[in-house]
C-alpha cells in the first residue's frame, strides 16, 4: 500500500504534466474551444468525476489531426492543477515561461506586486554588478513617480537588461517609483491598495527596506 502511494506521488509530480496540459490547451484554444469555460467536474452531484476530453464531445477529426489528444485525458483535473500552480498552492513545479503560458491560457493577470517583484529581480541582477542598491533609487522626480524609462535614460542598466524587461512585457512607462512606494507601505503594514502573500513580502524585503518617509499624499 505504501509503495502504491509513493508511486502515485511520483506520477503526479512528473515534470511533463504542465507541458502536456499546455499542448492540449493550446490545441483546444486554436480549434475554438474556451478552456476557461471547461468544467472541472462532470456527472452531477450524484456521480461527480473529473471531466475528460471525451466529455467535451470533440469531433473525431480532431483526434485524427492531433494524435497527442487522448479521450481519457483528465482535462478537468489538470485545469485544477494548473490553477493551483499559478496560486503557488501545490508542490507541482513549473518554469516562469510555463506560468506565463498558463496565464495566457486562462487570461490571468499578474498582481501589481507580482509584476514589481519580477522587475526588481531583473534590475537586481544588473544593479548588483554596479553596486547600486534599489532601495537607494530616487523614487520621485518633479513630484511624479519614476518610470523604467527614466532608469533607461540615466543609463543605469544595460541593453541586455532593457531587452529582458521588454520581453517580459515591461515598457518604458512601468511605474517603478509608485510601485516601490506602495510596496514599502505594505512592508510597514500601512494602508495601501496593494495585496501580497507572506512569501511575496519576503521577496520584496530583499530589495526594499522598511520605509523611513513617505512622499506627501502617499
Amino acid at each position: 500500500m505504501e509503495n502504491n502511494f509513493k508511486e502515485s506521488l511520483r506520477v503526479e509530480t512528473k515534470p511533463d504534466i504542465v507541458s502536456e496540459f499546455l499542448s492540449v490547451a493550446t490545441i483546444l484554444r486554436d480549434e475554438g474551444y474556451d478552456v476557461k469555460k471547461i468544467k472541472q467536474k462532470t456527472g452531477g452531484r450524484s456521480k461527480p468525476r473529473n471531466t475528460t476530453l471525451e466529455d467535451l464531445n470533440l469531433p473525431e477529426s480532431m483526434y485524427n489531426k492531433y494524435p497527442q489528444l487522448r479521450k481519457d485525458y483528465l482535462i478537468g483535473r489538470r485545469i485544477n492543477d494548473m490553477h493551483n500552480i499559478l496560486k503557488s498552492s501545490t508542490r507541482m513545479k513549473a518554469t516562469d515561461a510555463q506560468k506565463d503560458a498558463l496565464r495566457k491560457i486562462f487570461e490571468v493577470k499578474k498582481s501589481a506586486i507580482r509584476e514589481l517583484i519580477e522587475v526588481l529581480n531583473i534590475l537586481g541582477e544588473e544593479f548588483e554588478k554596479s553596486y547600486i542598491r534599489i532601495q537607494d533609487l530616487q523614487l520621485r522626480s518633479k513630484n511624479e513617480g519614476i518610470t523604467l524609462g527614466q532608469i533607461y535614460y540615466e543609463g543605469l542598466i544595460s541593453q541586455d537588461t532593457k531587452d529582458k524587461l521588454k520581453s517580459k512585457g515591461y515598457q518604458y512607462d512601468f511605474p517603478l517609483g509608485q510601485r516601490i512606494i506602495g510596496a514599502k507601505r505594505l512592508i510597514d503594514g500601512k494602508q495601501t491598495n496593494y495585496v501580497a502573500s507572506p512569501k511575496e513580502i519576503e521577496e520584496l524585503k530583499k530589495y526594499i527596506n522598511s520605509s523611513r518617509t513617505y512622499a506627501k499624499g502617499e
